[in-house]
């Protein structure tokens, strides 16, 4: 693999992506690769080792539905309507994970409530 900053391409995908990131794995492994290109000047290759070493490095961590259901399925938009729904699953809970946690909602342990 050529000399890849895994740090840029973390803050790359976060920014195009988001930092949790709905829909099938493959289908959120392939947008990664494109926005790696796209946006990095990465080869096809590049993008697919930087995405397998993010994911080794646990940086990227796809999360699939724990309560064992089929999330709904991404439904294509036919082409020339202007909509996108790529990679975007239209109610199911499965994502992928780019990045630190700083998703607030899990909560904060340890602070003090002001009296």
């Amino acid at each position: 693999m050529a000399d890849v900053n895994l740090e840029n391409a973390v803050h790359l995908l976060r920014d195009r992506l988001g930092a949790r990131y709905k829909g099938p794995e493959e289908t959120g492994r392939d947008d990664m690769v494109h926005a790696l290109q796209s946006g990095l000047g990465y080869s096809h290759q590049e993008a697919r080792e930087t995405v397998d070493a993010l994911v080794v490095s646990g940086t990227l961590r796809y999360q699939r539905d724990s309560t064992g259901e089929v999330p709904n399925p991404v439904v294509p938009v036919a082409a020339g309507t202007g909509g996108s729904t790529s990679g975007i699953a239209s109610g199911g809970v499965d994502y992928w994970k780019i990045g630190e946690d700083t998703d607030e909602s899990s909560g904060r342990t340890g602070q003090v409530q002001p009296a």
